[in-house]
């Protein structure tokens, strides 16, 4: 009877772990904003660096909402 709950047990946990790690890649996915190389990407907000937008030409950045915005 051991045995079985304590399989049950890591099975569960195995579970919730691997759905961790889908949710955490889906909300890295929807941050992560992508620019052409033929455009900039600014992105303006709190936690930018040491000024007040950070500008990225052809490349991308994690934009974290209610801190930061994009344009």
């Amino acid at each position: 009877m051991f045995l079985a709950d304590a399989a049950l047990t890591g099975i569960i946990i195995a579970i919730v772990v691997v759905a961790i790690f889908v949710f955490l890649i889906a909300f890295l996915a929807q941050r992560f904003k992508r620019c052409p190389s033929n455009k900039v990407l600014v992105v303006f907000g709190k936690g930018v660096g040491t000024g007040t937008a950070k500008t990225i030409h052809g490349g991308a950045a994690l934009v974290w909402p209610l801190f930061q915005d994009y344009a």
